[in-house]
């Protein structure tokens, strides 16, 4: 996804959106950032 760097909040709700779904498709995310921004390795 490419929010062209304006405002991101169309951006954001996109994303939710499609995350939510895919969720319920049977998909599942991990965690990519920790809170600080750094790159997570587990």
């Amino acid at each position: 996804m490419h929010d062209g760097g304006e405002k991101r909040e169309n951006t954001l709700q996109g994303l939710e959106l499609v995350l939510h779904e895919l969720t319920l498709r049977g998909y599942s995310f991990g965690q990519y950032c920790t809170a600080y921004g750094q790159a997570y390795t587990p």
